[in-house]
């Protein structure tokens, strides 16, 4: 079986690598298309792929547009794109990431095509229980159509954690006092401006506490909002580059907590990498928070909430003992049954579909 797999972003996220890798084993090969962004893409890699299956990820890229009737062509032109390519046999599953992206301009825009896109496609994929029940309300499908496949590990992409001290010393981080970590992508929808806001109200219960918010940025706008915040933080580092590999496990084993205080959230890798690293949480009851194992949740808007939330994980919340674990075999033998499965039978389906 030949799977083409769109867009490629292995380059930010060990997720498509891993997940490839562990469907090669298992005798599916799996293409990324590159180099087709004009006429119609979609089309252009299928036809030079000649996938059995078109696995949709993230569609967004291909209706992005600076101004809104731009964007309402693009989205025009995917729709076109993929019922030709419908028309043509391939059958299309979309894993779903994002009910929408967060940060459209055009979210009503965005929302219709979603749903366009979950009638024709074959199969939906989701992370979790929560994102099935929010998806189906949303995109109003029948369960039948969506399986769960949980979010694979991290564990074997990075390092191991390692002495705290050693960690925080090759960090040039403070030696002494809880150290407090953002990392992941920094977007407005992430709440990393609550994070900073809440801060100065951390320090007065926690008074050694460092904040590191570590994570590249493409929003200029975020970007001025952030540093202008920073300006009055005290005991902060604001680190906006992509962050290498060989440097995540560093701050994962310098770090005594995790603060994720998002908005909104499908699935959060963020969430799944600190699972791995056994690392203590505060986050929100979005779906993607709800899936941290060792957490406290917060009310993200609320400064005074998220600081006692902080401050009450690192007193009680202790980093706990997690074995790396390879469970994308697993996981691709799911995505292999919902590659090949029938729709159209419930029975045949919920033989095949497992939950986290």
């Amino acid at each position: 079986m030949r799977v083409l797999a769109l867009p490629d972003y292995r380059k930010d996220n060990p997720y498509q690598h891993l997940l490839a890798t562990a469907l090669s084993d298992i005798g599916v090969e799996t293409q990324f298309s590159v180099g087709y962004k004009r006429v119609l893409p979609i089309l252009r890699a299928v036809l030079a792929c000649k996938p059995d299956v078109l696995h949709l990820h993230w569609p967004t890229p291909y209706f992005r547009g600076k101004r809104g009737f731009l964007r309402v062509i693009y989205s025009l032109r995917t729709i076109f794109d993929l019922t030709l390519v419908r028309m043509m046999g391939v059958r299309l599953v979309w894993t779903v990431h994002n009910v929408i992206s967060h940060d459209t301009p055009s979210p009503r825009l965005e929302l219709t095509f979603s749903r366009w896109l979950s009638r024709i496609a074959d199969a939906l994929i989701v992370h979790s229980a929560d994102a099935e029940q929010e998806i189906i309300s949303e995109f109003n499908v029948k369960q039948k159509k969506v399986s769960v496949i949980k979010h694979g590990s991290f564990s074997m992409v990075y390092n191991s954690v390692i002495d705290h001290s050693e960690a925080r010393e090759k960090l040039s981080l403070p030696s002494s006092g809880a150290i407090v970590l953002f990392f992941g992508m920094v977007r407005p929808y992430k709440g990393v401006h609550h994070l900073l806001e809440a801060w100065p109200m951390v320090l007065a219960k926690l008074p050694d506490a460092y904040l590191v918010i570590a994570g590249a940025t493409e929003d200029a706008s975020y970007t001025d909002r952030l540093q202008s915040l920073m300006e009055k933080t005290e005991q902060a580092r604001l680190d906006l580059r992509y962050v290498p590999d060989d440097e995540v496990h560093l701050l994962m084993s310098a770090a005594n907590l995790l603060a994720l205080p998002f908005e909104k959230s499908l699935t959060s890798g963020s969430v799944t990498l600190a699972n791995g690293f056994g690392l203590p949480i505060v986050t929100t009851s979005v779906s993607g928070g709800a899936k941290a194992d060792n957490a406290i949740f917060a009310d993200a808007e609320s400064p005074q909430d998220l600081a006692n939330a902080i401050a009450e994980a690192v007193q009680t919340l202790k980093r706990s003992h997690v074995e790396p674990v390879d469970d994308w075999p697993q996981i691709a033998g799911e995505h292999l049954a919902v590659y090949r499965s029938d729709q159209s039978d419930p029975e045949q389906l919920s033989q095949k579909r497992r939950k986290p």
